[in-house]
Parts: C-alpha cells; structure tokens; sequence
C-alpha cells in the first residue's frame, strides 16, 4: 500500500560529535509481510533535477532483524542483527570500498511500521556511530502521480516470506 515514509539518520564520531544528521521524507509503499514487514521508496541525492541520481531502497524488517538494500550507482546490502558483525561492499560510480558494520539495537514494531537501528559503522580507521529510525504511515490517498513506489519482487522468495 502507498505510505508516507519518514527517515531520520544521525552519526556521531568516536567522541561524540555529531557528524551527520538528516531528516527525509518519501512517498513509498508498506507492505505487512507473515512476521514483520517491506518499506520500499526512491532516495535522490540531488535536489537539482538535472544532476538528480536516483537509488531505490527496498527494507525488509522483521523483529530483531533488518535488512536495507540500495540499488543504483550508489549500491550496498545492509543487515542489521543485535550483536551481530556484517561485512559489506559499498559500490559508488568512484569504485567501492568495504565496510564492516556492528549491530548494537534492533527494534522493529510492526504494527506500528516502525524500525529503530544502532551500529557502529568502521570503515579503514574510521569508527562511525550510527541511529536510524524509519516510519511508515498509511497514505492511502497518494497515487503513481504522486512518486509512490511499488517494491520489486525479491528473486528466490514466494509472497509473504522474507529474503532473509
């Protein structure tokens, strides 16, 4: 179903410091799946239209676990699990770099559309924390003329299931 999609990112340094904090908002889709739910919406890094580069994120969330997919010239396979390490590439039209990611919270409401993640991003010497949160609410008034976004099919999953 079409919704509302509310992102809030924060990340802070090894001392603390804040270091990047954005809040988006993104006409997407919320689809409720068998334990958890889909987010799926379109994230533009650019607000110039003529340099406008578009990455379709695709979030499959379950409690205790998330999984964060970005597909387009900006592209990496994030999982998220408490207390869990996961070893990533982050694919950019410069040539990509790894990271290694360390899950320190997990929260996912479904009947609330709600996902809340904290971990630890390293990348080389650097140690990044990071929060997340991500909402959905119902629109059922947006339409295709609106952006809203409709999830692709996952390969190798049947309806309702998880690729996780």
């Amino acid at each position: 179903m079409d919704a509302l999609i509310h992102v809030y990112t924060l990340a802070r340094n090894s001392f603390g410091e804040t270091v990047e904090e954005n809040k988006n908002e993104y006409c997407g889709t919320f689809e409720p799946k068998k334990d958890g739910f889909e987010i799926g919406y379109t994230e533009y890094l650019s607000d110039d239209a003529e340099n406008r580069v578009e990455t379709e994120i695709n979030v499959f969330a379950r409690p205790g676990k998330v999984i964060l997919c970005r597909k387009g010239p900006y592209s990496m396979i994030l999982s998220f699990e408490r207390g869990q390490r996961f070893e990533t590439l982050y694919q950019t039209p410069f040539g990509g770099f790894s990271m290694s990611l360390f899950t320190r919270e997990v929260v996912v409401e479904p009947e609330n559309g709600l996902i809340r993640v904290t971990y630890e991003m390293h990348s080389g010497d650097d140690l990044l924390v990071h929060y997340m949160e991500i909402l959905s609410d119902d629109e059922s008034d947006l339409d295709a003329e609106t952006g809203a976004q409709t999830l692709e099919t996952v390969p190798g999953t049947d309806e309702g299931e998880f690729p996780f």
